[in-house]
C-alpha cells in the first residue's frame, strides 16, 4: 500500500506540468487526467482487502458527497442537463480524490514530510516558471502592471498562480520546521523571498488581502498565548519573523527595483481591494454578485441546477455585456453553489470548509498550550488564502487549483492524526 501511495502523490500534483500541445480547453484536459488516474486507484480500494473504512466517515469527505447527491438531484429541474453532467463529471473528480487522499491518510502509510516536499518541489517548478515568464518580459520591456498577467506560470491566470503560491508557501515553512537543517532554513527563506517578491511582481488584490489576514493570525495568536494562556510568546514571534521578513525584503527590493507608476503600486492594488469604482474588475464582480443575490431571492431552495447558472445568468447581466463577453461564472464558489443547488447544496458545501477550518483551529489550540506540539497552526494561513480564493473567483472549476487543494488537504489530515495520536 504505501508504494501505491506514493505513486498517487507524485503523480497527482504533477498532471498539470503535463505538455498539452494539441489541447484548447487544458482544463477539460486535466480533470480528464485526474480521472484517469482516480479510476486506477479506485479500482485499487475496491480490490484492497482492509478492515479499517473510518476513511469514509470524513466529515470532509461526507460534507462533499453530501453537495455532489444534492447536485446530482438537481439535474432534475435543470434546463440544460448537458452543463449539468459536464459539471457534475468535475465534481465526481473532487469527490473521488478525497476519497483517496483520506484513505491512505487513515492508514498512516506516508510521513507527512514526504507529501511537503512533494509540494516544495511543486512550488519550486511554479515559481521557476513564473520567473522564467518575467524574465522573457525584461529581455524586451521595462517591466510594468500590463505584464503582471504574463506571470502566470502554469496556470490560467496571475491570480491563479498567486493564490497557489501563498497556499504552499506556509507548508514550505512547516517543512523547515520538521527538518530543522540550518542549510534548509536558509533555502526556505530563499524561496519565501522569492514567493513574496513574484507575488508582488503579480499585484494580485486576494494575495495582498491574504497576507494582510495572515499577519493579523500571528499576532491574534501571540496575543491569546501571552495574555490567556500564560505561555511565552517567543515561539510564534520567531515563526512570524520567518514569514514576515522574506516579506519585507522582497517588499523593499521590489520598491527598488520597479517602477510604482500607475497599477503596479502596492499602495494602488491595495486601496482598491474592497472596491474601486474605476476598476473594472471590481465593478464585474459586484455585478455578478448582484445577479446571484437577485436569483437567490427568487429561489432559494433548489436553484437552477448544478452548471446552468453560466446559461442563465446571460438573462441577468445582457444589458450590461460588453463585446458579448457572458458572466459564465459567479466569481464566487459558495455564491454559485447556492445559486444553481438551493439552501441545501450551499450548507453542505460550507461545511466542507467548516469542517477543514475546526481541525486548523484545533491546531492552532494545541500549538498555544504545547511547544513541542509542530507547527501545524501554518495549515490556517493555507485555509486562509483557499478560502478567500473561494469566495473572490471559481477554483470549483480549476483543476490546476483543486490539486494544490488536495495536497494541502492530505497534509491536513496527517496533521489531525498527530494530533489525535497526542491526545490519545
Amino acid at each position: 500500500m504505501r508504494l501505491f501511495a506514493k505513486i498517487y502523490f507524485i503523480v497527482l500534483p504533477f498532471i498539470l506540468y503535463i505538455p498539452n500541445w494539441t489541447v484548447i480547453d487544458l482544463r477539460a484536459s486535466q480533470w480528464l487526467n485526474i480521472s484517469i488516474l482516480n479510476s486506477f486507484f479506485l479500482g485499487y480500494i475496491l480490490l484492497k482487502k482492509t478492515d479499517n473504512y473510518s476513511y469514509i466517515k470524513n466529515p470532509i469527505f461526507l460534507s462533499f458527497l453530501s453537495l455532489f447527491i444534492i447536485s446530482l438531484i438537481s439535474i432534475i429541474w435543470a434546463d440544460n442537463k448537458v452543463e449539468s453532467i459536464v459539471k457534475l463529471t468535475d465534481l465526481f473528480a473532487i469527490l473521488s480524490s478525497l476519497l483517496i487522499i483520506f484513505f491512505f491518510v487513515q492508514h498512516k502509510v506516508l510521513n507527512i514530510k514526504y507529501i511537503l516536499s512533494i509540494i516544495a518541489v511543486t512550488l519550486v517548478i511554479d515559481l521557476i516558471g513564473s520567473y522564467y515568464q518575467y524574465f522573457s518580459v525584461l529581455s524586451f520591456s521595462d517591466f510594468n502592471f500590463e505584464y503582471s498577467n504574463s506571470l502566470r506560470g502554469f496556470y490560467g491566470n496571475k491570480n491563479m498562480t498567486a493564490i497557489v503560491f501563498m497556499i504552499k508557501l506556509p507548508m514550505i515553512i512547516m517543512l523547515g520546521e520538521l527538518i530543522n537543517k540550518k542549510y534548509f532554513k536558509i533555502l526556505v527563506l530563499s524561496i519565501s523571498f522569492l514567493t513574496f517578491y513574484m507575488i508582488f511582481l503579480q499585484s494580485s488584490r486576494a494575495a495582498f488581502l491574504g497576507i494582510f489576514l495572515s499577519i493579523i493570525f500571528f499576532f491574534i495568536m501571540m496575543i491569546v498565548r501571552k495574555y490567556y494562556y500564560e505561555n511565552n510568546i517567543k515561539k510564534n514571534l520567531s515563526m512570524l519573523l520567518k514569514y514576515s521578513l522574506p516579506l519585507i525584503l522582497a517588499f523593499l527590493f521590489f520598491k527598488i527595483t520597479i517602477s510604482q507608476v500607475g497599477e503596479i503600486s502596492v499602495e494602488n492594488r491595495v486601496s482598491s481591494i474592497i472596491y474601486n469604482s474605476e476598476d473594472a474588475s471590481s465593478l464585474e464582480r459586484f455585478r455578478f454578485y448582484s445577479a446571484g443575490l437577485e436569483y437567490i431571492a427568487s429561489n432559494p431552495v433548489f436553484g437552477c441546477g448544478i452548471g446552468n447558472w453560466r446559461i442563465l445568468s446571460i438573462k441577468y447581466d445582457f444589458e450590461k455585456m460588453f463585446s458579448y463577453v457572458v458572466p459564465y461564472f459567479a466569481h464566487n464558489d459558495l455564491l454559485e453553489i447556492f445559486i444553481e443547488t438551493g439552501i441545501f447544496g450551499f450548507f453542505s458545501y460550507l461545511l466542507f470548509f467548516i469542517f477543514i477550518l475546526k481541525i486548523n483551529l484545533l491546531n492552532t489550540f494545541k500549538s498555544l498550550t504545547n511547544d513541542e506540539f509542530p507547527p501545524y497552526y501554518l495549515l490556517i494561513i493555507s485555509f486562509i488564502f483557499l478560502f478567500l480564493d473561494t469566495n473572490l473567483n471559481f477554483p470549483l472549476n480549476r483543476p490546476d487549483v483543486h490539486i494544490c487543494i488536495f495536497m494541502y488537504l492530505a497534509v491536513l489530515e496527517m496533521s489531525n492524526q498527530k494530533l489525535l495520536d497526542v491526545k490519545n
